[in-house]
């Protein structure tokens, strides 16, 4: 169940980076955007990938 939590937010913030950032000409707001929605779907892919690891293992 946690791996579907995970995929849910990594999908929110890929839609927060995809629609809500100017690619064309990015200002700071933009920068500030990409840098933080960025952070937030490496941590969440690094944390799938360990729910993942550890849910074969047997732990939860």
């Amino acid at each position: 169940m946690k791996i579907l939590y995970n995929l849910a937010f990594i999908g929110i913030a890929a839609y927060i980076l995809i629609y809500n950032v100017n690619w064309s000409q990015p200002d700071f707001f933009d920068w500030t955007i990409i840098i933080c929605a960025s952070f937030f779907l490496l941590l969440l892919i690094i944390n799938a990938f360990v729910s993942l690891i550890l849910a074969k293992r047997g732990i939860k």
